[in-house]
């Protein structure tokens, strides 16, 4: 078991999708089964988490890979899908704040949006998974891994915000009506046309506006810079 020598326990602080992602790619460079998978995770989990797996008895108890992920996501997971549309929808500029500012903040809460719509993916494909294990067939790997893609990508496209709700919900949280009337005449139809404005009024320093001219932003997307 060689991945134990360069895999990080799970403590339940860590993102749950990142740790799971890393466990799946140790596990698979080690050729293991799903099964397999299920047997040992318990072997890398530490504090909260382990405390949490221990716990689980009875009915409440995993019996496959499958069921652990579902138990799993759900405990740790920090926000569901739909609250995180719900900030997106309720964010707005703060007074006083920069516009790079708000962009930038307005960029980390589509990447937890993001995040968490995988997140959901996972679970919703876990459990249907779930509900396969009674049948005797083995399927075909290359036809599972086909199916596989073509489940997540038509659970994502369903829930996550589309390229137009994403641009409304920026303009809508801008505070400064020149900002919210340029963009609503120069109608940007993605977040990178978005992206490409702020930089411009940023840079040109339209308006004459000194707090954009010499604002700066701590933790900007790395296209931004």
């Amino acid at each position: 078991m060689g991945f134990m020598n360069y895999l990080a326990p799970y403590s339940g602080k860590e993102d749950p999708e990142g740790w799971l992602e890393r466990y799946g790619s140790a596990t698979k460079a080690e050729k293991w089964s799903a099964s397999q998978m299920f047997e040992c995770v318990g072997l890398k989990l530490k504090k909260k988490a382990k405390d949490w797996f221990s716990n689980l008895t009875g009915k409440s108890k995993p019996k496959s890979w499958e069921q652990f992920l579902i138990l799993f996501l759900e405990e740790f997971s920090i926000e569901d899908y739909q609250n995180t549309i719900a900030k997106l929808y309720l964010n707005r500029q703060k007074k006083g704040e920069k516009l790079k500012s708000y962009f930038t903040r307005y960029y980390k809460y589509l990447k937890k949006h993001e995040t968490a719509v995988k997140r959901e993916v996972a679970i919703r494909y876990a459990k249907s998974q779930a509900d396969k294990l009674n049948k005797p067939l083995i399927p075909d790997p290359a036809v599972l891994q086909k199916e596989k893609n073509s489940f997540i990508k038509e659970e994502s496209n369903k829930l996550i915000l589309n390229e137009k709700s994403r641009v409304d919900a920026f303009i809508k949280g801008l505070r400064s009506k020149q900002y919210k009337s340029h963009f609503l005449i120069t109608k940007p139809s993605t977040m990178e046309e978005v992206r490409r404005s702020v930089i411009h009024i940023t840079r040109k320093g339209q308006w004459m506006d000194t707090t954009i001219v010499h604002g700066t932003c701590k933790s900007p997307p790395p296209n931004l810079r």
